[in-house]
Formats: structure tokens, sequence, C-alpha cells
């Protein structure tokens, strides 16, 4: 884990924190200048070297390993190795996505990253790609398509990449209409179609029988051309690789989509060729962006006249060094490079290819490669995600990640909870009502030991039996239950329920799920339950304690311990120089201990149990549980989209200066075009220039910041206004991990 870098408990379970490390997108650190000689030919840079594992050999001792994929992976049979693949057996999902769906989606990352800009981009590929998104529609509603994959040759989306996609058409004769609406001549002739864009370059499409392909390349369509031409010889569909992924997560026909990054697409993804490209790239946006606020300012001081760049470097609005490269800039200050386009419409690195690189970029990358490649120590894997929906309103996804990179956080998961050979499952209990979080664990054996080992002697000091530490299992769920609390840890939301961030250094060991623990049970009412191996014996011990009545344990510390009625529940109270008290309820119910920090609350009962979860570790989070703290969600919910609102705000003064107020919406498209994204606001959000500033209907301005209040009962905020339950679970796996995400949505009111 690097320093300096954080995740959180959700992170580390769901697996985002391995994904993050595995793909290391950040750029590598050059300082020399673009139009430095490059001297170095790019295929004598060595790039990422960890070994690949033995896929041939490791398929054939598999039971089920398939000769090549079927149904609808069968479309992987054209993908290039090297090339991320995703799946999608319903058309529906897509046409969900267009129809403004998927608002979970768009909420729940949004409420991850805290961002409030919106990149267009669903309307930016379809157009790269030559359609619009009311062509789109017609494609995917017309009821033609069977099948659909989407490869990209890289992660960058929002900077640009080449995307290629492949139709498995069940009425070939239904994308005639389509296609005259586009005005595409000759698809059916077999030959590749040239579709002109409005903004300049091209989209290519062709047709083979049942198959329609599009690409924004023609250099990526044609490889995939070739692929289907000698029947997937070579491709990701046919590679032992592919074919025993699924073995270890098949696709199945019911299943949704199916993505998967392979063993040559995370290597091309950390390699030479895509990392110096990348960077080339960001230098020159950063280049553009600098241009582009140097002409504003210029036209904010000369009463809206144009200057070229020349004038701009004179006068001190760019640097007066800047380079002169092939940029040139509009009346409207939109900076454009010929071969890397302008920053809201970027050059895919499949287009800006080169063969050579500077000195000092091959030096940068070679540190970047010697960092990566110490973290792995024997294979480097591919990952897969598979996403299904099995009962209405409910949504499933696996990710399955092998191996894990030498990570200090995984390090120290794979010391607290049980190995993969335990065989022990995790029956997670199902409490009402129902608590806002529930972490559940299945703990390693000799860490177990360990702790029992370092509580006894707090247990002992209770007065509470010693003996009853024995017959624990190693296996904690701790409930978090309805309140809102005065002091707020981690981001004040739901997914920030087990406290802060985890840092190097900070989530090593048992802290690594400890801390967090012990930050909610002092902020929230909470319960832990330990599964016992004998309870009668426990509710034994217990009973006998009852008759100690009242003791002073030493000058600091009274203890107090009751039984409660006649049932096998017990208080034990705790007071500190006779004037602190800490009151802790205690039961024997259901085969568990139980342990609460408010005893007087009403308190979830176990009601029964739900084994659909993976072994080792699992996350429940509750939304729709949540009464007493919705306020409090309400307010950190607002908090962060007021924040995100206001440093979006920022990108638009310039535009408002130079034309003194004018329609928001306008200046919103002009800074798309500038920069590539426009400001937005939260739903129901609109901007008002009053002359001075910038004013916010919901959030004001950040001088003098104000936000809604909330309303009795309102759950239309954040997350909540889709999600009712969030679960997600984990499981070690040699030296990998396997992830569960289920999700409930909220009904319609």
């Amino acid at each position: 884990w690097r320093s300096g870098e954080s995740t959180s408990i959700f992170g580390i379970i769901g697996g985002r924190a391995a994904i993050r490390e595995t793909l290391q997108m950040q750029d590598i650190e050059v300082t020399s200048d673009l139009d430095s000689s490059a001297t170095i030919p790019l295929h004598e840079v060595e790039g990422v070297t960890v070994t690949s594992h033995p896929f041939e050999a490791m398929l054939s001792k598999v039971d089920g390993g398939r000769s090549a994929a079927r149904g609808t992976l069968s479309l992987a049979r054209y993908a290039p190795v090297d090339r991320f693949f995703v799946s999608f057996a319903r058309p529906e999902i897509l046409e969900g996505v267009l129809d403004g769906g998927a608002e979970f989606l768009h909420s729940f990352s949004s409420s991850l990253t805290k961002s409030a800009l919106d990149y267009d981009l669903v309307e930016k590929y379809f157009a790269r790609l030559g359609l619009t998104s009311e062509a789109a529609r017609m494609f995917l509603s017309s009821g033609a398509i069977s099948e659909c994959a989407v490869l990209l040759s890289d992660l960058f989306v929002i900077d640009g990449t080449d995307v290629t996609v492949i139709v498995q058409m069940r009425d070939s004769r239904r994308l005639a209409p389509i296609v005259r609406l586009l005005g595409i001549d000759g698809l059916d002739s077999g030959a590749v179609s040239t579709v002109k864009l409005p903004g300049g370059g091209s989209a290519s499409w062709a047709q083979r029988g049942d198959l329609v392909f599009l690409s924004t390349h023609r250099g990526e369509l044609e490889r995939v051309l070739a692929l289907e031409a000698v029947g997937g010889v070579g491709s990701l569909g046919e590679s032992a690789e592919f074919r025993y992924m699924q073995t270890q997560l098949p696709f199945e026909d019911s299943n949704l989509a199916y993505a998967y990054l392979s063993d040559p697409f995370i290597r091309r993804l950390v390699g030479p060729e895509v990392k110096i490209g990348q960077r080339r790239r960001m230098q020159v946006r950063a280049e553009l962006e600098t241009l582009s606020a140097g002409a504003l300012l210029y036209r904010l001081d000369h009463g809206g006249r144009t200057a070229s760049i020349e004038e701009l470097a004179n006068l001190g609005y760019v640097p007066a060094h800047f380079p002169r490269r092939d940029y040139s800039i509009d009346d409207r200050a939109v900076a454009r490079s010929v071969r890397y386009g302008t920053p809201g419409d970027m050059t895919t690195l499949g287009r800006a290819s080169f063969d050579r690189v500077r000195p000092d970029e091959a030096k940068a990358y070679e540190q970047y490669r010697i960092e990566y490649s110490r973290f792995w120590r024997q294979f480097f894997d591919p990952i897969a995600m598979r996403l299904d929906a099995p009962t209405p309103g409910e949504f499933e996804a696996e990710v399955f990640i092998l191996p894990l990179i030498d990570s200090s956080i995984y390090d120290s998961m794979r010391d607290i909870v049980a190995p993969a050979d335990s065989g022990r499952p995790l029956p997670v209990p199902k409490l009402e009502p129902e608590p806002v979080a529930l972490l559940s664990a299945n703990l390693n054996e000799e860490t177990w030991k360990e702790w029992v080992a370092e509580f006894g002697p707090m247990v002992a000091q209770l007065g509470l039996p010693a003996a009853v530490l024995e017959e624990l299992e190693p296996t904690i769920h701790f409930a978090v239950e309805d309140g809102d609390p005065v002091l707020h840890v981690g981001s004040g939301d739901l997914l920030g329920v087990f406290g802060a961030d985890t840092r190097q250094g900070f989530g090593s060991g048992a802290s690594l799920f400890l801390a967090p623990l012990a930050l909610s049970a002092f902020t929230r009412p909470c319960q832990i339950m330990i599964p016992l191996d004998d309870p009668e014996r426990v509710v034994d011990l217990l009973s006998a304690k009852t008759s100690h009545g009242v003791g002073r344990m030493n000058r600091e510390m009274d203890l107090d311990w009751v039984r409660i009625g006649d049932g096998n529940r017990w208080i034990l109270t705790t007071r500190f120089f006779s004037m602190i008290q800490l009151r802790f309820g205690i039961a024997v119910e259901q085969g568990h201990l139980i342990v609460s920090n408010i005893p007087w609350l009403e308190r979830a009962e176990i009601v029964g149990f739900d084994d659909g979860v993976l072994s080792h570790v699992g996350l429940r989070v509750s939304p729709g549980g949540g009464e007493k703290q919705l306020a409090g969600l309400f307010t950190a919910a607002v908090e962060g989209e007021r924040k995100a609102a206001h440093r979006s705000a920022v990108h638009l003064y310039p535009l408002l200066l130079l034309s003194g107020g004018g329609d928001i919406s306008e200046l919103e498209a002009w800074h798309r075009d500038v920069l590539g994204f426009r400001p937005a606001q939260p739903r129901g959000g609109k901007w008002r220039w009053d002359g001075r500033e910038l004013v916010s209907s919901k959030f004001g301005t950040p001088g003098q910041p104000r936000q809604p209040a909330h309303r009795p009962g309102d759950r239309e905020f954040g997350i909540l206004r889709t999600l009712e339950v969030l679960n997600v679970s984990a499981q070690l796996e040699g030296e990998g991990l396997r992830t569960r995400f289920r999700v409930k949505l909220r009904e319609e009111p």
C-alpha cells in the first residue's frame, strides 16, 4: 500500500483497494519537454516482466474446464487478448443507462468520488462511434439485438480511449432502417464502412452475417475482423487463461454481464507504450488548459478581444517559454493540438501512437516498473467480474482477483481472517429491527487465541468468569443500530460507518478492524455477537455470577452485575471515580453471546441466518433500516454535495466574467468545449449569477453557504434515494481475493 494513499473497510472487503493497486493508473514523472529528442526505440524499453500463470497446465487439472467460450461469451472469440472485454447478455441494461437509469450507480460513484463534474461520456462515445442517442435507443429497443460486447484499448475513459462494439443480431434485417438513418452505405457488402463524424474524424463499421462491428478506430476494428476471419484462433475467448477463469468464475446463461481484465491487458496498461503515451497526453492537456486560461484572461483584460499564442506569450498571459508545437486557439478560447485534439475531445492513445521515447521517459518508466514489480512475488493475473439479477429489484456482482500484490492491508486481513481451507461457513445473523450496518468475520484460529489471551485480564478485571472465553467461537458479528451519533467518524455516511480511512501505518494487524469498530462503539448504539460452543454452560457461568452483586474492584472502579427478569440477560455497570458510568447489556440468545453498549434501547433480535455470503468477511449496509439517523445522514450527504457544488462553481467564473452573466446552460456548454466537462449540481439545483458571484439555489455561495433542511421521513437524497440494502462479502483464496456484492434497490413509492 503506497504511503499517503487510503481506503476504508468497504474498499478493502469490496476489492476496490486491490484493483486500484493492481492497475496503478497514476502518471509517471517526466521533467523534459515533449520537443526533446526521442532516440530510444519503444521496443527496447522493458515492460513489466512478472511471470504469467501456466494456464494450460492449470486448465488440464480442473474439472469442467471449457474448450472455448460459450453462450454470450462466445463474442470473446473476436476480442484481442490485450483488450478489456465486457459482454452484455441483455441489451436492456444499456437501454436503461440511456434512459437515465442506473441511478444507483451514479449516486454510489458520486458518493465515493465526491465529484460534481459531468463529462457527458455516454453522448461523447456514441458520437465517436457514429451514433446519436436516438439511434442507439432505436438499436437497443428494436428487439433485433440478442447480445453485445464492448472492447476498450485502455481504461482512460475520461481522457479518451478507443471503443469497439460487437453486436449479435437476432434479425439483421432490422438493422437496415437504422443504417439508412445514419447515412451508412454498403454495410452489407462485407467491406468496412467509414462513417464521417460532424466534428471531423471518422468511425468504422462492418457486418459479417449476423454480427455487426462498430469502432472508433479502424485499426482496432481490423484486429477484431481478423480474428473473426480465422474463427477466433488467438483470441481472448480461445485463450487458456480465459477458459481457466471460467472454471473459477463461470458465466451462466442467467447472468446479465461479464467483464474481464486479462493478463495481457493489465500488462499493456502498466507497460511503457501506455504509461509513456498517457504521460505525453496529460502534458499536452495541461499545456492546452494553460493556453485557454491565458486566452480567457487576455479577453477579460482587453474587452473580449482575442490574441495569438505569440501575443499571449509576449504579454505574459502564458509563460514566455510556452511551447509553440502544433497548437492553435479559436475565438472561444478552445485550445487544440493537431496531434492530440482538445481537452474536451482528446485523441486516443491508439491514434497518437509512437515508436521512440526520450531518455528521461525511459528512465521514469524504469523507475515505475521496478517499483511495480517488487510488489509481485510470483504471478501476474487477470480480474473477472460477473453481474446477475437473482430477483426483481436485486443485483449481484462477483469479482475474482488473483493474485493480490504484496499489500500491507491485505496481508493484515490474511492474518486476521480464517484461511481459505478452513471450510467454515459464515452464517450472518438476520436481525429485527435491521441494523444500519453489520460487519461479520470468520477469524483465524491463532489470531483468535491471541486476542482471547489479551482480553482475558480485562474480563477478569470486570469480574466476569474467565471460563466464558473458552466457549467463544472464532467468529464475530458487529452490528450498528439505528441512531444518530453526536460524534461522527469517517465520512458521516453509512459507507463510512466503521471509521475513518485506513492508511499506511494505521491499518496494520488487529487495528485494521478493531480501531474502526472501537470508534463506532463509542459513537453509536452497537451490538457484538459471538457464536458459542456451549451456550448452556455460558448461561450457567453468568447466572452464578449474579450472586456476587455489587463489588468494588479498586479505588477507581466499581462494578454492578444484575440479571434482568428471569431470562438470560444481564446488565454490567462500571463506575469510574464514582462519576462516570458505562452500562453494557449481556445476553445469551440463539447460540450467541450478545454484548450491547446501550442496554436499555430496543435491541435487534436474531430471527434467522443468511448463508449467501462468502466465508471470510462481510459488510451489510441497510439504509432502509435507518429512521432515527435520517436527519444526520441527510446532513452528511448534502454537506458533501454542497462542497462539491461550490468546488465545481469556480470553473464557471472566467466565463461569467467575460460574458457578464448570460445563460448559465450556454456557459456550461462553453466550459465543456474548453475543458471537456461541465460543473454540475445535485438534482434540483440551479446556478444564478447575481452580478457579483455565482449562487446555487440549494447551497448559496462559499461565503454564505446554506443547505436545505431535512424533512421528517425524507429519503430522497444520496444513495438512500435508490438503495435499500448493500451487502458485500469477501474470502481469500490462495493468494487472491473473491468479493461478492448484493444490492437491493428501493421500490418506487
